[in-house]
């Protein structure tokens, strides 16, 4: 998701984008402030649609939208607008992809325990956060940053979203007589 990939490989990726392209790191630190904002701005909207329809009908797409923009950063031109593009992009769908997204799921399926379900849904970034960087320092220095994208953003897809889509459910709410 969101957090675990790009927040968490942002930096890692920095340099040989800048490098590559000639930008400056704050020029290419803006994307990741651009995905930022968007973010914020499309959590209210996002938390709107979750209270409303079946989390996976969110999450699927959301989860496919950042897969296909992560990986989508392999064919990066050497435009500055396209990388900001890609990262408005990624911030529009992020959190259909991180936690908060999940969490509506997993609370209807928990009551007394929910705050242990919750907790286990919150440590899957933790997890994300000390396996990723080192996974895509190793795809850099095997195939590239462009390389590394692709990778990570294919199995963002590959993996992502058939599990969500298998998954991911909301509990009926009970009848009431």
């Amino acid at each position: 998701g969101f957090a675990s990939l790009l927040v968490y490989t942002f930096g890692i990726f920095l340099k040989p984008v800048a490098d590559e392209f000639g930008w400056s790191r704050e020029a290419v630190s803006a994307a990741f402030g651009i995905a930022a904002m968007t973010v914020a701005a499309c959590s209210p909207p996002l938390g709107y649609l979750l209270d409303r329809v079946p989390p996976r009908r969110v999450i699927v797409p959301c989860v496919a939208v950042f897969g296909a923009g992560f990986a989508s950063l392999a064919v990066l031109t050497p435009r500055l607008w396209h990388l900001y593009a890609v990262f408005f992009a990624i911030g529009v769908v992020g959190n259909g992809t991180a936690q908060m997204a999940y969490a509506r799921a997993v609370s209807s399926w928990f009551t007394a325990t929910r705050g242990t379900a919750l907790a286990i849904v919150m440590a899957g970034g933790a997890i994300g956060a000390i396996v990723l960087p080192p996974a895509a320092q190793v795809l850099i220095r095997a195939l590239g940053w462009r390389g590394a994208c692709a990778v990570l953003g294919a199995m963002t897809l590959v993996v992502g979203v058939p599990a969500a889509a298998l998954f991911v459910r909301e509990r009926e709410a009970p009848a009431h007589a």
